[in-house]
């Protein structure tokens, strides 16, 4: 608690100062970028969440937009270069300049800043498809809305999303309210704490005399629909995990159907939780549309993809998942 006020109000870290959160690694480096000479530079090996984690969103769009940012070399500990540490930990190697001699400013005087990712052993620095340049202008056109560090494996990778991005806008620009592919998001129809009290379990349903159909409960005119979780989607695929046989909620990872079961277009999978079909139907009513466009939005970094994508039924379906409509 003393750690929060003295990062509020001391006024030591104005670029973390609103973040009571925020890590010691984080104010730390602020404090390292504080302390450097006008002609310095120094180097710390620092979380790469320095760079990519929302809290230190203004601390590094800071480094960028000013010139002071040198390069960030990101590592995976695969090859435990640190043999204490967990083999997926990440870390980065950061160099920071000072602020500039005789008023000259860095952001004029420097180049762009080099950046590499996943590295796993120190040589693989020398490899120059792997680092890569981002100005911020870059930064700008990639990450308009955050400004934190957009993450390449290669140099190609790098310039090919660089390419695209300035052929095709961003899905919503917050920093000018742009929104070319008039999207609206919603985290999810129901939510997994708020909105508990609406939830019935199979057991549930079935004591009060509900009778299951499809993946449905129904009982004289009033309907239950299956409530959606991430856990159940998967790129093109809105049965790609079900609980059916499955006997405790807390698994996070489900049974996948088998392909005959993906062949056949009748069948469907069975949810945990069921909700009133009225209360979806009043969340969605200004949506005219039969589907959603959902996304798990849970991840690691070292995952091979990191945003996963299915269109739901949104007329047969609660959901948790966070959903866009466009």
């Amino acid at each position: 608690m003393q750690h929060g006020k003295f990062l509020r109000a001391s006024g030591r870290f104005p670029l973390h100062c609103s973040r009571p959160t925020s890590t010691t690694y984080s104010v730390f480096s602020e404090l390292l970028s504080q302390l450097l000479r006008p002609n310095g530079r120094a180097g710390v090996v620092v979380p790469t969440g320095i760079a990519t984690d929302a809290t230190n969103q203004a601390f590094f769009t800071e480094l960028v937009a000013s010139g002071r940012l040198v390069s960030l070399y990101d590592f995976e500990n695969r090859e435990a270069i640190f043999p204490g540490v967990h083999r997926s930990y990440k870390f980065s190697l950061l160099t920071l300049r000072g602020k500039g001699v005789n008023g000259q400013s860095q952001k004029e005087a420097a180049e762009p800043p080099h950046f590499a990712f996943f590295l796993t052993r120190a040589d693989q620095l020398r490899d120059e498809r792997r680092r890569f340049a981002l100005s911020a202008e870059d930064f700008a056109l990639l990450n308009p809305n955050t400004r934190t560090c957009p993450i390449f494996r290669t140099r190609q990778d790098a310039e090919l999303t660089k390419a695209i991005y300035r052929r095709v806008p961003v899905l919503v620009n917050e920093a000018t309210s742009e929104n070319p592919w008039g999207v609206r998001f919603m985290q999810g129809l129901f939510n997994m704490s708020t909105d508990s009290h609406l939830f019935r379990t199979r057991a549930e349903l079935e004591r009060e005399g509900f009778r299951l159909v499809g993946n449905r409960f129904v009982r004289d005119g009033q309907v239950w629909l299956p409530l959606y979780e991430a856990k159940m989607i998967w790129h093109y695929d809105h049965r790609y995990g079900t609980y059916a046989g499955v006997g405790d909620r807390s698994s996070t990872q489900l049974p996948t159907p088998s392909d005959a079961e993906h062949a056949d277009p009748a069948f469907v999978v069975l949810p945990w939780y069921w909700v009133p079909a009225d209360e979806v139907h009043t969340r969605l009513a200004d949506w005219d549309r039969a589907w959603l466009l959902g996304f798990r939005d849970v991840t690691n970094a070292t995952n091979e993809r990191t945003a996963i994508f299915s269109l739901l039924p949104a007329v047969e379906v609660g959901t948790t998942i966070r959903c866009s409509c466009c």
